[in-house]
């Protein structure tokens, strides 16, 4: 175990991120929690259902100054791939990498670009750590001093926007085989029950036999979410 806890904090950039993924991995996930975070104006909470004996979800909001001096405020939920055997240290994990790379920044670009870098480096970390014994799910909010808005999904972790008086609308797509059938307008969703493949992941972070570049990262932007007065959830 310890060879590879050593492998996993290699896969930190620095300090700052080894620190943060013992901070994460020592959390009470196993506790049901709520949390509102009144100088975000968010709140989330986590549970353990019904069906599994471990918390796999990892939740972080935090606010990053980078080396290029920007500020960013980022909400990110993973959640470890059932079935897989360490999918609550590829969730940590990839929460620590995406956070701890996020700081390293020392160049401004456009934020949808920061967040497709970032997201094939958690990939490919997460990866690189745990060779497919653990996979996860994610999906980020970020947004810059600059004021722009970015977000994405990879898997099924859902990305929802609200406005008072209405309902919530999902704006990501979940990473499912049903999905990509329908997309190409082959889906004969007997077959996905037939074999047990209805809601089965087409991709997920830090799995075996690809790489990141073979990630595909749909990103969504603020003109994407409800307009005025609108909080967004994920």
């Amino acid at each position: 175990m310890n060879s590879l806890m050593d492998t996993v904090l290699s896969a930190m950039p620095d300090l700052m991120g080894k620190e943060l993924l013992m901070n994460i991995m020592s959390a009470p996930w196993g506790n049901p929690q709520f949390k509102s975070i009144d100088n975000f104006g968010v709140a989330f909470a986590t549970h353990t259902g019904s069906r599994r004996s471990r918390n796999e979800d990892r939740v972080v909001v935090a606010k990053i100054t980078s080396r290029s001096q920007e500020q960013f405020a980022v909400a990110m939920v993973c959640d470890g791939v059932g079935g897989s055997e360490m999918g609550d240290m590829a969730a940590s994990l990839a929460v620590a990498l995406f956070l701890s790379e996020l700081s390293q920044i020392n160049r401004r670009q456009p934020l949808s670009t920061t967040l497709s870098e970032l997201i094939r480096k958690m990939d490919d970390g997460v990866r690189l750590a745990l060779g497919g014994r653990g996979t996860t799910t994610a999906s980020i909010l970020i947004t810059s001093s600059t004021g722009k808005f970015a977000a994405t999904n990879v898997g099924d972790s859902r990305i929802f926007s609200w406005k008072s008086g209405d309902r919530l609308q999902q704006i990501s797509v979940d990473d499912t085989i049903e999905n990509e059938l329908q997309n190409l307008s082959v889906l004969d969703p007997s077959v996905l029950e037939a074999r047990g493949l209805r809601g089965s992941l087409s991709q997920a972070i830090g799995e075996v036999g690809r790489s990141a570049r073979d990630l595909r990262v749909h990103l969504f932007e603020k003109d994407q979410f409800l307009g005025g007065g609108s909080d967004y959830s994920i």
